[in-house]
């Protein structure tokens, strides 16, 4: 099994290409270093005031590839603001979305690292208590993605093709349905971080018997599938018909009822004055700067 310290280090993502890298990023380092497991409460606090305004703000719980928040009672959301050791009693991993939107410190990172990189940035929190294993099965992401340990440890796996040979997601037909014989597996430690590519086939375990926390930060490259994505997420926040929130597509419907909705708010912009804003946020690179967050 290789240690991450064997991978190659980058010390620019601009150098990075579709493989996996040892990253040390200043800022996320002093993030890490900042962190501890009580910050934990303020932050589901944060998604029980916010979320009820802010859908794109949200706590997902999941069980190996299965979103199960609909299982979630209030309850437990409210306790979990003061003891998150409570996620072991239900054996959920949980999934914080938009955490820039929640921690002004990470909104400062993904700012930061839009303006470096000229592309979107977005940031999400992973949590997976000790009675859970891993929140998804094999799967991949289209975006490029730094992942920084904040707590605990995780062991992160990788399908291969070959020897240094990454399996991509155009060479499998089931990303949770493959053989993975030939794989490249690392633990990653309180204050590792690094980097995978994009569309590299992965998943994630709970490493020991310690709550894992970790960071998930998404370069979102220029690509009409990644755009239109990071457009949909951006204006679902305004998305309330009816007392209906968008908060997530699984139908066919869900994208008919979202076109309507969509065309209802943008039927009226005056496209001039449109153009006008979006060039200063330079284009969609920047338009997650023009957010207004809050800190817990």
């Amino acid at each position: 099994m290789k240690k991450i310290s064997s991978l190659k280090k980058i010390d620019s993502l601009n150098n990075a290409t579709d493989c996996i890298y040892v990253y040390d990023y200043p800022l996320i380092r002093k993030y890490q270093d900042s962190f501890k497991i009580d910050d934990i409460k303020e932050i589901f606090k944060a998604i029980n005031t916010l979320s009820i305004e802010r859908p794109n703000i949200r706590g997902d719980f999941y069980r190996d590839g299965k979103n199960l928040t609909q299982t979630v009672s209030s309850e437990l959301m409210e306790e979990l603001e003061k003891d998150i050791s409570k996620l072991n009693d239900v054996s959920l991993s949980v999934r914080v979305s938009n955490f820039q939107l929640i921690d002004k410190d990470i909104r400062v990172i993904t700012n930061k690292l839009s303006q470096e990189l000229k592309e979107s940035v977005t940031c999400n929190m992973y949590i997976t208590p000790s009675s859970e294993e891993n929140c998804f099965k094999y799967h991949i992401d289209e975006q490029q993605s730094i992942i920084a340990q904040l707590y605990g440890s995780k062991r992160w796996f990788f399908p291969m093709v070959a020897a240094n040979n990454f399996m991509k997601r155009l060479e499998i037909q089931d990303v949770n349905n493959i053989n993975d014989d030939i794989k490249e597996e690392f633990i990653v430690n309180t204050g590792d971080s690094f980097v995978i590519g994009q569309n590299i086939v992965h998943k994630a375990h709970l490493e020991g018997s310690t709550m894992s926390v970790h960071l998930t930060f998404a370069v979102l490259k220029q690509n009409a599938f990644n755009i239109t994505k990071y457009i949909i997420e951006t204006l679902k926040e305004s998305f309330i018909e009816d007392g209906h929130q968008y908060q997530s597509i699984k139908t066919a419907s869900d994208i008919e009822n979202l076109k309507s909705n969509l065309v209802k708010k943008i039927q009226n912009i005056d496209s001039e004055k449109e153009i006008i804003t979006i060039n200063k946020a330079q284009m969609v690179n920047d338009i997650s700067i023009l957010k207004k967050g809050r800190h817990y």
